[in-house]
């Protein structure tokens, strides 16, 4: 079994992964927590867009999450290019680093205000025509093969939009198969399969467990071990969530005002776990 250094352990739990190189030692000791990256931008979205949107509001908030969406890849753009002209390489911490990958987010969270509109989001569900949402997958796609896992703005903004696509036309093929039992089923328990999978799926994966990474044994464990964690972990601590939120999530909320027809967000503790 790999080693599992206290430093590794400590950025894990604390959400700051994405600031340690993916391998701590030279026997691979981090290889296994090296996907905690993408939690940890996570929890720095949580940590200060909730906060940044009450200050701003829905209206100037969309500004914001652009502002810092393009920010972000300007920013992530300038690093790159230093990064070649010093060392002639590029630093792995470039692909993990919350200020090179928040935009992933934040275009998502300039999405969904604009939604919230609902002359946008009646434009958005005009134009976003299963064609138009083909064009994008394609499009997504080329962006992969020819960036290579390489962050950029094109891949942060096609994303989202490719979600709303689905969510804007529930009747669709693609809308009809994701709002499936099985496809439900698999999408609540995602968060633990992408904890799982790297342990025993993942390609490169450091070949230590012998026949638990060999097919069909890799798959039938990683689901395991992911309906262990969704049903004996996360399903219970979401329920305490819900028993030690007040009754009424609306108490102490600010709502925003708008003109008749300009659209309304209102922003309520508790409403993302609906």
């Amino acid at each position: 079994m790999l080693p599992v250094v206290p430093r590794e352990l400590a950025a894990a739990s604390l959400f700051y992964r994405n600031y340690l190189p993916a391998l701590l030692t030279p026997d691979f000791a981090g290889f296994f927590t090296a996907h905690y990256w993408s939690l940890a931008v996570e929890e720095h979205f949580y940590l200060v867009w909730p906060g940044l949107l009450l200050l701003c509001g829905s209206r100037r908030g969309l500004w914001a999450a652009i502002a810092i969406g393009f920010g972000v890849a300007v920013w992530r753009r300038v690093a790159l290019l230093a990064m070649i002209a010093h060392t002639h390489t590029v630093d792995s911490l470039y692909f993990v680093r919350t200020d090179f990958r928040i935009d992933a987010i934040m275009w998502g969270a300039a999405l969904a205000l604009l939604l919230a509109r609902p002359g946008a989001r009646a434009w958005l569900a005009a134009n976003l025509t299963p064609l138009v949402s083909m064009a994008i997958l394609a499009l997504y796609l080329l962006i992969v093969r020819v960036f290579d896992g390489r962050p950029t703005i094109w891949e942060s903004i096609a994303v989202p939009l490719m979600i709303a696509s689905t969510m804007l036309r529930p009747g669709s093929i693609a809308g009809r198969l994701l709002e499936s039992a099985p496809m439900r089923w698999l999408g609540r328990l995602s968060y633990s399969l992408y904890l799982w999978e790297l342990f025993f799926v993942f390609r490169g994966v450091p070949q230590t467990l012998g026949v638990a990474q060999r097919f069909p044994f890799n798959l039938v464990l990683t689901f395991a071990c992911a309906c262990g964690s969704y049903y004996l972990v996360e399903r219970p601590l979401i329920r305490l969530g819900h028993r030690l939120t007040p009754r009424d999530p609306r108490r102490g909320v600010r709502r925003e005002r708008t003109t008749p027809g300009a659209g309304t967000l209102v922003i309520e503790p508790g409403a993302a776990s609906a």
